[in-house]
């Protein structure tokens, strides 16, 4: 250990990490420590079913990609002949940009997209195996906005996106080339790489824990890195890099030009600190999250998906830094709220907190919360066949999907196992799509009469794991046919704080054709 940390300090935050990983399942961990131009590393664990993590082990990033994103953009605005301010409107760059509401369309600017503000919600299930980053031109142009335009923070991926094509635009390199030239090989950071090759250098390998109907997590198991299975993604969430790289990446944020633009604030992204803070208010910049606790200043951003967590951080009043990078999901979660509690505690001179004890009282609670969705399972000695013919047919969502409903997916019930889900499980596996009436649409004499209009079902996802052959239900939704042409689908939007996912459904049009 260096001067960074005490002995003391390392020896309970290393005994603290190692109970973490035990209590919630993790399998490895990576800690990165920054402090003027030293660092320390921590490893933990396995990086996969044989190997340890070590400083070079090399872990997905998630969002955490998204900064580099918002950098690569700014500096090809700047870099542009005449420069280019981030309140440029994407229309000036990209003419053919379309959105379904004309003043966002007119007024949307580089800064809007990069801190969340175009009043486009989440839309994550676009990310599925038949997702192009060529196409989200012509499909943002469809898609429904949930909030009025700079009105309120609505975390969107699918944005960054086209961040990434507006960075090929300006630069006329892609995407991969360009953050290679100006800031990789720069910075040095060897090990980043936007594409995941398990042959070539240590990758860790994800983890996934599932939460059943009763709100127990099970042992868990290890699956395989989805996100390449669709093209694209790249200014979303697919980098991957080690902790050595990490260390240089935290130490030379302050250095880089445009950084500065970064980290000043857009948006609010509301009283949501976290698991760790939960009544701090947070604010937005370009990707970077700008928050305080007890007179701290914390500028950070998260990462997740699948089997991977992880969470980057300054702490400028005190020219520090660290970053937690986990391949365990849940438990990756809480391990970095964790340690992110632990070094502001630290750096700060401030009081020690039982945060095992906060966090792991949060973790139940959030399983418990998957008790709530349980629903009585399927029977086949029902009496009564379902009417499915308001439902059975294909539907198109311009932009978003097309769904191809046949009698087979149709049952009386869904089932009672309905449990957690890797984020956009298609990625992960096979999805079918299964539906039930709703309990209001049944008849006593469990028919639905016919009827069509108002008639309402539920529905979740059946997944099949590529990696285990194991199959899992969940993400439940709901449905409402409006009429013989129209259904409104709940619970796939993904809006922001303070909105209702019944006020913002998706709409599903009937196509013509054979199912």
């Amino acid at each position: 250990m260096s001067s960074i940390i005490d002995e003391e300090f390392a020896f309970r935050l290393e005994q603290e990490i190692q109970r973490c990983l035990a209590a919630w399942k993790i399998r490895g961990a990576s800690v990165i420590i920054v402090k003027h131009d030293s660092h320390n590393i921590l490893t933990f664990g396995q990086r996969d079913e044989h190997s340890p993590v070590t400083p070079t082990t090399r872990f997905a990033l998630a969002s955490n990609s998204k900064l580099i994103t918002a950098l690569l953009l700014v500096r090809a605005l700047a870099s542009n002949s005449p420069p280019l301010p981030v309140n440029t409107p994407i229309k000036d760059i990209l003419p053919s940009f379309r959105l379904a509401n004309p003043l966002a369309e007119a007024e949307c600017t580089v800064e809007d997209i990069l801190s969340h503000r175009t009043g486009l919600p989440g839309y994550d299930e676009m990310f599925e195996p038949g997702y192009v980053m060529g196409e989200l031109v012509e499909r943002l142009a469809t898609l429904e906005l949930s909030g009025g335009f700079r009105e309120r923070h609505q975390y969107n991926s699918i944005l960054f996106d086209l961040a990434a094509i507006l960075v090929e635009k300006l630069t006329g390199q892609a995407f991969d080339v360009y953050a290679h030239e100006q800031l990789f090989q720069p910075l040095g950071l060897t090990s980043a790489t936007f594409y995941h090759t398990s042959d070539q250098g240590e990758f860790a390998k994800s983890f996934w824990q599932r939460v059943d109907q009763n709100g127990e997590g099970d042992e868990g198991r290890w699956i395989e890195y989805g996100i390449e299975r669709c093209q694209g993604a790249i200014g979303t969430g697919r980098l991957w890099m080690d902790s050595n790289d990490m260390a240089k990446w935290i130490q030379a944020l302050p250095s880089i030009p445009e950084y500065a633009e970064a980290v000043i604030s857009r948006t609010i992204a509301g009283a949501a600190g976290g698991l760790e803070f939960p009544d701090q208010t947070v604010l937005y910049g370009l990707a970077t999250r700008t928050s305080t606790h007890l007179g701290v200043l914390i500028h950070e951003h998260g990462g997740e998906i699948p089997g991977f967590l992880s969470k980057v951080a300054r702490l400028p009043q005190y020219n520090a830094g660290f970053a937690i990078l986990c391949n365990s999901d849940p438990g990756g979660k809480y391990l970095r709220a964790l340690v992110k509690c632990r070094m502001i505690e630290y750096f700060a001179s401030l009081p020690r907190k039982d945060w095992f004890a906060v966090l792991d009282a949060k973790r139940q609670d959030a399983f418990r919360s998957f008790s709530a969705v349980s629903v009585r399972a399927p029977s086949t000695s029902d009496e009564h066949a379902v009417d499915a013919s308001s439902l059975v047919g294909i539907w198109s969502s311009p932009g978003f999907a097309t769904w191809i409903i046949d009698h087979h997916q149709v049952v009386p019930s869904l089932p009672a196992e309905m449990g957690s889900l890797p984020f956009v499980a298609s990625l992960y596996g096979s999805v079918k799509l299964i539906f039930s009436p709703a309990p209001s649409s049944l008849l006593e004499d469990g028919s639905t009469n016919g009827r069509k209009k108002g008639e309402r079902w539920n529905g979740c996802k059946t997944w099949t794991s590529s990696d285990t052959g194991e199959v899992f239900f969940g993400d439940p939704f709901d449905i409402e046919v409006v009429d013989n042409d129209r259904i409104k689908v709940v619970g796939m939007t993904g809006v922001g704080e303070g909105l209702s996912e019944e006020d913002w459904p998706i709409w599903f049009s009937r196509s013509v054709g054979v199912c």
